[in-house]
């Protein structure tokens, strides 16, 4: 079906290329790590890996107005539904699946075929007033706290949704009503089906670059059409068999002046979470908030700024009420903390929302979550996280980041726990040969807080490296 599809690609940008103007852009990347001691504990845990990927996406103006849209993810894993939970990072080099019979074998002549991933695929009308958007399109809004389409060069995830919207424009204002499918059982049967309601509107002012956004969403579901987690309370005593509905209400301001900016997102998580405890609804109701400054020196020989935010975690004391707020994994604060699963145990109880089958009671269960990669995400923390980049020249740059964070509720439901996370200090070297190629050299340096002594802290300082090339198109 996927090489169908590919060959009508190649057919519409050649056969019709009279007709039709085609443009490509992407990047391709290569990432490297080692990070030692990833659960604090002296036991040998070592985390190592080199990942590359390729991003492709075309456009095709067929006639005034309309355009065809598309993004194709190439060496990305696809099989590999262990390591890469959304296929989206990049898989190991030398690991692909390949046809050849010597795969996993000394003697295997090459390095695998891996699988090419259609990940959007949209139309665009657009007019005086506005853009008719049909297919799977990317969503993002804000800071990328909640919705993130995932354009950044080192970006691992992604927002997309299956919608009908249309964006109307007033002047510097628009507002964007969506319709978005998530689920879809079988077509005789609209039970099965999961929606997501959407209205995003935003004002930009260019004579203040002052900008104003709302995003509005409600997920909802029949009775036990929905796959909430269950996982954070144990499998037994909750029940599926309640509607789903989750309304996220985001807000965003941003303002630039000559040498100073700011930007602030909030976002507020309520509804139902379609489980029934002793016969009631478990709701859900969780906060998030997120915060950058930025300054650029009257030289502009040097950035300084700063980002703290805020995620509300989940009380295990009130079994009939998820708190737990979970910021996107694109957005990050460190090289580490926050970024990748560390120590023993859960405590940001991000891995029990987020990924299907995982319970933390059982055996092994936080082992394997230290296998994979940046699968972490920020929640139930305050963080604290100020930066500076020095820059040497118009090529190179120096930069230095320092993050601390303090937990909010017991994830794990453990007694007396002290809540600091701990203190990390990051720094990097940049390299811009020429445009649109850029290499990038971080080091990161990790003091384990007190909060992971509960496990038993073995290690007081633990690294990471890691190596990133990226060139785009």
């Amino acid at each position: 079906m996927l090489s169908k599809f590919l060959t009508i690609v190649i057919l519409l940008s050649t056969g019709l290329i009279a007709n039709a103007d085609l443009e490509w852009s992407g990047v391709y990347r290569f990432e490297a790590m080692t990070f030692d001691k990833t659960s604090f504990l002296d036991d040998g845990s070592k985390k190592e890996y080199a990942t590359h990927h390729l991003v492709l996406k075309p456009k095709i103006t067929v006639a005034d107005g309309f355009e065809v849209n598309a993004r194709f993810d190439a060496l990305n894993g696809a099989t590999d539904q262990t390591v890469h939970p959304n296929n989206q990072i990049g898989s190991s080099l030398g690991s692909s699946p390949s046809n050849n019979d010597q795969y996993y074998s000394s003697r295997a002549g090459n390095a695998g075929a891996d699988t090419v991933e259609i990940t959007q695929a949209y139309l665009t009308y657009n007019h005086n007033f506005g853009a008719l958007i049909v297919g799977r399109a990317p969503v993002h809004f804000g800071l990328g706290m909640t919705f993130d389409a995932g354009d950044g060069l080192f970006d691992h995830w992604y927002d997309t949704r299956d919608m009908v919207g249309y964006k109307v424009h007033f002047g510097n204002m628009f507002i964007f009503p969506m319709y978005g499918k998530v689920n879809e059982g079988p077509i005789g049967q609209s039970s099965s089906d999961m929606e997501d309601l959407m209205l995003q509107a935003e004002y930009l002012n260019p004579d203040t670059d002052m900008r104003i956004g709302f995003f509005i969403s409600e997920k909802k579901s029949k009775a036990g059409e929905h796959d909430f987690s269950d996982q954070f309370g144990g499998a037994t005593i909750y029940n599926r068999n309640s509607k789903l509905k989750l309304r996220t209400m985001n807000f965003y301001l941003k303002k630039e002046m000559e040498r100073f900016k700011y930007a602030f997102e909030f976002s507020y998580l309520s509804g139902d979470t379609g489980l029934t405890l002793g016969g009631k609804d478990v709701g859900i109701q969780g906060f998030g908030a997120a915060a950058e400054l930025d300054y650029a020196m009257p030289d502009h020989s040097m950035d300084i700024g700063l980002k703290f935010g805020y995620a509300s975690g989940d009380d295990k004391t009130t079994l009939d009420e998820v708190e737990a707020y979970i910021f996107n994994r694109n957005y990050d604060v460190g090289m580490l903390l926050m970024n990748h699963p560390v120590g023993d145990k859960d405590l940001l109880g991000v891995q029990s929302f987020v990924r299907k089958g995982f319970n933390s009671s059982l055996p092994g269960a936080n082992d394997s979550r230290l296998d994979d990669y940046d699968v972490e995400a920020i929640s139930n923390v305050m963080y604290f996280a100020p930066h500076m980049k020095y820059h040497l020249n118009d090529k190179w740059k120096l930069g230095a980041t320092f993050v601390t964070a303090f937990l909010l509720e017991d994830a794990e439901n453990l007694i007396d726990m002290d809540k600091s996370l701990g203190y990390e200090l990051d720094l990097s070297i940049e390299y811009q040969p020429i445009e649109r190629v850029n290499l990038l050299l971080e080091a990161a340096a990790l003091l384990p807080g007190s909060a992971y002594e509960t496990g038993g802290v073995d290690s007081k300082f633990t690294y990471g490296l890691m190596g990133k090339a990226a060139v785009s198109f």
